[in-house]
This record gives structure tokens, C-alpha cells and sequence, in this order.
């Protein structure tokens, strides 16, 4: 009895340890999006102005910076979306401010159902797909009288 006790106790701090292993190898994901930014509005990307953007500076000297990312359509809702769901707007059907279904999972679904936190902070009415935040999210925040069409001052 007492092999089978030290069997189990082995195997179960084996899958213990190959489980805290493979979540130590799995990368943190930080996905900002911004509004009304030129390619040159932080220093990584060319601005002139020295100290203006340094923690956006820190974050592209540690992370992955992207040199030929561009938006697929002008306005951030459905510009958004297709950063979630890999689809054109035009095949999307998020053509515009109002929400759509996806038939498939959308990119935070997806992190979250590997197992990562996902969170927002602000304009949530234009990144949702529809008026169920909290089915994208963990974490939901807008300021009060914070909307996507408000100046926000901190």
C-alpha cells in the first residue's frame, strides 16, 4: 500500500511540475491599441522629441515591436475587431460602431481560454464585439464618464 501512496505522490507532483513548467514558458501578452497616433508618435518609431514617451519607449526596448503593422480600416471599432478576430471588417461584418457575433472565437476569448488573464481599460463599447464585455475580459474599466467619445483627463 505504502508503494502505491509513494507512486501516486510521484506521479502527481510530476504532472505538479510539468504543469508549473510549461506556465513559466508561456509569454506574457500586453496588446495595446491607441487612437490618433502617427507611425512616429514614440520614440522606437522616430519621434524626435527625446523623454516625451518613455514608457512606451521601455516597453518596445523589452517587448516585440511590429515595423510594418497597419490598420485595415479608418475607423478604431472595426479597426479593432480585426485585430481580434483575423478578418477584414468587409468579411467581419463589423463595419461600423454596432456589435456582431463572431461565429469564432475572438483573440482575448481565445488567450483566456488558454489560460491568461485578459483585462481592458476604456473605450470597452468600441473593442467588444457586442455589449458583453465581460465574456472578452476578466478585468473591465471604464472611468466614469469615460466613453469611447468623451475627453478623458487623469
Amino acid at each position: 500500500m505504502k508503494l502505491l501512496d509513494n507512486l501516486f505522490i510521484s506521479i502527481a507532483l510530476s504532472l505538479l511540475a510539468s504543469s508549473l513548467w510549461a506556465a513559466a514558458q508561456r509569454p506574457n501578452v500586453l496588446f495595446l491599441t491607441m487612437d490618433d497616433m502617427n507611425y512616429d508618435s514614440i520614440t522606437p518609431y522616430g519621434l524626435e522629441i527625446e523623454g516625451l514617451t518613455p514608457n512606451m519607449d521601455s516597453l518596445a526596448a523589452k517587448g516585440t515591436r511590429f515595423e510594418y503593422a497597419y490598420i485595415q480600416t479608418p475607423s478604431c471599432s472595426p479597426s479593432r475587431n480585426v485585430l481580434h478576430t483575423g478578418h477584414y471588417a468587409h468579411n467581419s461584418g463589423m463595419l461600423g460602431f454596432f456589435g456582431v457575433d463572431f461565429p469564432q472565437d475572438t483573440l482575448p476569448e481565445a488567450l483566456r481560454k488558454n489560460g491568461y488573464y485578459t483585462g481592458i481599460i476604456l473605450k470597452v463599447e468600441d473593442s467588444a464585439p457586442t455589449s458583453n464585455a465581460k465574456r472578452y475580459w476578466d478585468y473591465v474599466k471604464n472611468y466614469p464618464k469615460a466613453t469611447a467619445r468623451s475627453v478623458v483627463s487623469f
